[in-house]
């Protein structure tokens, strides 16, 4: 009896100390994750402020930072509009960077009339919206944004 209290004991004694490890194991992974997250942010806002999207011609540009573990690397959406009031058209781009390689990754750019962005019933009327299930032709786009930029 005196055998099977100490083996009970031992026992409660090894899951307590394999609970404990997991737990710091887990503190400390996700405190790496929150380290290259954050320095993803760090080296995206860099990044972007290089490519120097300044121009006159562009109505607006921001972007999107993500860290994407599953790749280990930083990627980098980017939205550029723009419109021509004399020639009555606007467009809305969009590019994918992967901060880490420095390349760009995948683009998609969408021109449309003024006229068809009053239009909802215009597939173009998506780029508008970034609804690309609108848009035939902005699966690619699509599929990259979803691989790249996924959230865990």
């Amino acid at each position: 009896m005196a055998t099977l209290r100490l083996l009970s004991k031992l026992a409660a004694v090894t899951l307590t100390t394999a609970a404990l490890a997991s737990g710091a194991s887990h503190a400390e992974s996700s405190k790496v994750a929150y380290e290259l997250s954050d320095h993803c942010t760090k080296s995206a806002r860099t990044f972007f402020t290089g490519l120097n999207y300044t121009s006159t011609a562009l109505n607006g540009v921001s972007y999107e930072d993500h860290y994407n573990p599953t790749l280990n690397s930083c990627f980098l959406l980017v939205t550029k509009t723009a419109s021509d009031t004399v020639k009555q058209v606007f467009y809305r781009q969009w590019e994918i960077w992967d901060v880490t390689k420095d390349r760009q990754l995948d683009m998609f750019r969408c021109d449309m009339s003024f006229k068809d962005m009053n239009d909802p019933t215009n597939q173009h009327f998506g780029c508008q919206m970034g609804d690309f299930a609108r848009i035939p032709e902005a699966r690619q786009i699509n599929a990259s944004i979803q691989r790249y930029m996924e959230r865990e």
